[in-house]
């Protein structure tokens, strides 16, 4: 585990510099992301069923079972705007446009925290902030976004929970976790890929508690439970891909196209690479090798347990793209920016600056969910 030998300075400006940045760069270009397909297949589903109830038509033109909170919101969004569905898109734009600013706390707190090294928690966000497909995020009214700031909360909180002794705190914490993870999953479901980093902290920490072990698996078991009795509360039981076994697996029959030829296997890598920036991508795997020979064993435990489950999910399921890859950008830049810390300290923030600036000229400008620019 790295530990800090930052020199004594203050670093008090980094957060708030971090929250600058991050509106300064996203909300001018709030109302310009809308459009993208889901986005837009959400917002006609949502429109539909204040029209015609849970079952019409377009109920899930998208998987509006995968975000039920998310149309639970808009449909309470749009009785306050007296369903004048001409606001919808900004409703949708500028809630991802602040959460996306929100998610820089909890990230900056929760790589602090693990790391013990502010600049490290500095430069892995500032590179986050720009990264395509969180940049992306912020300007499309999609809710991975959204989920994505409860994730980094519930594991924040759960951190918290593991560092602490006194029994009153840790349980208060790993309630607030799991009351994190459960809103997380209602508004998109498949941010339970990243549940492994829970375990993964476990290794980090070192953890030996059994109390504190029972609570990782009690708070996804929990979260996952719950986000079913949520799910049929505020959809009701519908049609949805997710709904029942038949359906899921009807789904799954159609959706799962495992690799079997380079090309494929190419075309499915494509949208990683493009989500996280191209320099990024090389230089995130290039980083991963080094330290599988250092054997740095904290390190790869993050970066595996945070993200290797959505990596290969997505990577055999047809139609990948960068929105579904967002998750695992985080782990990757950290992993990144510990190597720039620990091989050229003095220059890690301009190291970081150069990685945004190659991935911004690395490819030409597009809003494609497929390759997104940086």
């Amino acid at each position: 585990m790295i530990h800090s030998n930052e020199p004594a300075k203050d670093n008090s400006y980094y957060l708030p510099l971090l929250l600058a940045i991050s509106i300064m760069s996203h909300f001018p270009f709030v109302l310009k992301g809308f459009g993208e397909i889901d986005a837009t297949k959400i917002a006609v589903s949502v429109i539909d069923i204040i029209n015609n109830g849970p079952d019409a038509a377009f109920a899930n033109f998208y998987f509006t079972d995968v975000s039920p909170l998310y149309i639970l919101y808009l449909k309470w969004s749009m009785k306050l705007l007296n369903n004048n569905y001409s606001y919808l898109p900004v409703i949708m734009n500028y809630t991802n446009a602040v959460f996306g600013t929100l998610a820089i706390v909890p990230a900056f707190f929760l790589i602090r925290q693990l790391f013990r090294n502010s600049t490290i928690a500095f430069c892995s966000v500032l590179a986050l902030i720009f990264a395509p497909s969180f940049y992306q995020a912020n300007i499309i009214g999609f809710p991975h976004l959204i989920a994505f700031f409860f994730l980094l909360v519930s594991l924040s909180l759960f951190l918290s929970g593991l560092d602490h002794k006194q029994k009153s705190t840790v349980c208060l914490l790993m309630f607030l976790s799991c009351a994190s993870l459960t809103v997380a999953f209602l508004f998109k479901s498949d941010y339970v890929l990243a549940a492994g980093i829970y375990i993964g902290f476990l290794f980090m920490r070192k953890v030996r508690d059994k109390g504190k072990i029972t609570a990782a698996f009690l708070i996804i078991f929990i979260s996952g439970v719950l986000f079913l009795l949520f799910r049929d509360t505020i959809l009701g039981r519908g049609s949805g891909a997710t709904m029942s076994k038949e359906s899921l697996s009807e789904w799954y029959d159609y959706s799962l196209i495992i690799p079997s030829n380079l090309t494929y296997l190419i075309r499915q890598t494509k949208p990683i690479a493009y989500g996280a920036g191209i320099v990024t991508f090389f230089l995130g795997a290039a980083s991963f090798i080094f330290y599988l020979f250092k054997k740095r064993l904290d390190i790869l435990t993050f970066v595996i347990s945070w993200a290797a489950a959505p990596i290969l999910f997505w990577l055999i399921m047809i139609g990948n793209n960068a929105r579904h890859n967002m998750i695992m950008i985080l782990p990757v830049l950290v992993i990144i920016v510990i190597l720039f810390y620990e091989k050229a300290p003095k220059y890690v923030i301009a190291l970081t600056g150069l990685l945004i600036i190659g991935n911004f000229f690395a490819t030409s400008p597009s809003s494609s969910i497929l390759r997104p620019s940086g």
